[in-house]
């Protein structure tokens, strides 16, 4: 099983994102159509301002969730069993 956790990002519109990669705290706004990967080793949280407008995918797999309009956050934590997701609203 591959040890970190891969995520990748891609903006439909303009949209403000906060994470929390292994302990550090990162804000940054993407644009429409910007794509940006993210690599954690631990936990990966990140929260979307608007769940409509970002595609989210893990390991490749497409882990899109939440409610358009709304906020929401992904956690991923790597685990025995070569990692554990949740997300809540």
């Amino acid at each position: 099983p591959d040890p970190a956790i891969r995520t990748v990002l891609v903006a439909r519109d303009e949209v403000d994102v906060r994470t929390i990669v292994d302990g550090r705290e990162e804000r940054f706004t993407l644009r429409p159509e910007e794509t940006v990967s993210i690599e954690a080793f631990e936990q990966l949280e990140l929260t979307v301002e608007d769940a409509g407008l970002v595609d989210v995918s893990v390991g490749g797999r497409p882990e899109t969730a939440g409610t358009p309009g709304l906020p929401h956050t992904y956690r991923f934590t790597i685990g025995d069993a070569g990692g554990d997701r949740s997300s809540s609203e």
